[in-house]
C-alpha cells in the first residue's frame, strides 16, 4: 500500500499533498469529506487476488461522475438514503443521496477515484494517478515438518 500511496502523491505539485480522513460512520451514510462537489477516493485490496467491490459514498445531488486513474468514466449511480439509515443516524450527517459504483481492484494493490459533478472539467483532470499493480513476484514456499505451502505468481493462474 506504501507505493500505490507514494505513487499517488506524487502527482500532486509545490509539495501540496491531499488530506486524508477516514470516514468512520459510513455504513449510515455519514462522511463529511465525502458530502462536498469534488473529492477523490484510495481503494486498497489486502487480499492476493483481483476482487470487484461495490463502493458506495454519501453525497449531495444527484449530478455526479467517477473517473479512474486514466480519466475514463466508470458507469455509476446516484440512489437517495433510505429512510431506515437517515433514523439510524439521526444528527450525523446529512447526505441526501450515496453515489454508488463497481470498482475492479488488483490483489495486494488498489486504485484512486475521481468524483467530480458531471459536464466539468474538474480539478482532478490534471491530478490523476495510476492504478497500483505490485511488483512481479517470483514462486516460493514456505515448509515446516507437517506442511508445505507453494505460493505461485498470478501468471500461472
Amino acid at each position: 500500500m506504501n507505493d500505490g500511496l507514494r505513487l499517488y502523491l506524487s502527482h500532486f505539485k509545490n509539495g501540496t499533498s491531499p488530506v486524508f480522513k477516514f470516514c468512520e460512520y459510513l455504513n449510515i451514510s455519514v462522511c463529511p469529506p465525502t458530502e462536498t462537489n469534488n473529492f477523490s477516493v484510495m481503494v486498497h485490496n489486502p487480499i492476493g487476488r483481483a476482487s470487484t467491490e461495490v463502493l458506495s459514498f454519501p453525497v449531495f445531488g444527484t449530478d455526479f461522475e467517477v473517473l479512474d486513474s486514466s480519466a475514463h468514466p466508470i458507469p455509476s449511480q446516484v440512489v437517495p438514503v433510505s429512510s431506515a439509515t437517515k433514523s439510524v443516524r439521526r444528527y450525523r450527517g446529512n447526505a441526501t443521496h450515496n453515489l454508488v459504483w463497481s470498482a475492479n481492484l488488483p490483489g495486494l494493490g488498489g486504485a484512486v477515484f475521481f468524483i467530480q459533478p458531471k459536464h466539468s472539467r474538474g480539478k482532478y483532470a490534471s491530478e490523476l494517478s495510476k492504478v497500483f499493480v505490485p511488483p512481479k513476484l517470483d514462486d516460493f514456499s514456505i515448509e515446516n515438518q507437517v506442511n508445505d505451502f507453494v505460493f505461485m505468481s498470478p501468471s500461472q493462474f
